[in-house]
């Protein structure tokens, strides 16, 4: 089992603001496999979850930045509910 979800993986990229190509560059990856990933076409792999963690540090930065992202899908999710 993974800890990176999918959505994980896209909102670090982002947080980094960095591109999808950039990105695989820096897992060592290729870009297709980004795409893929982020269009949930993809798990994240045990081997590219260890090299996110070993690269990108988890900061109160990023913390903050997913907090903010999950609270703006709950508010959506609550209004169109209504």
């Amino acid at each position: 089992m993974t800890i990176v979800t999918n959505e994980l993986f896209e909102l670090i990229r982002r947080h980094q603001n960095m591109t999808q190509e950039e990105f695989a560059n820096l897992l060592g990856i290729s870009r297709k496999t980004v795409s893929a990933i982020e269009r949930n076409k993809r798990s994240v792999s045990k081997r590219t979850e260890h090299k996110l963690i070993q690269k990108v540090p988890i900061s109160d930065s990023l913390l903050n930045y997913k907090m903010r992202h999950d609270s703006l899908k709950e508010f959506i999710k609550t209004e169109v509910s209504q």
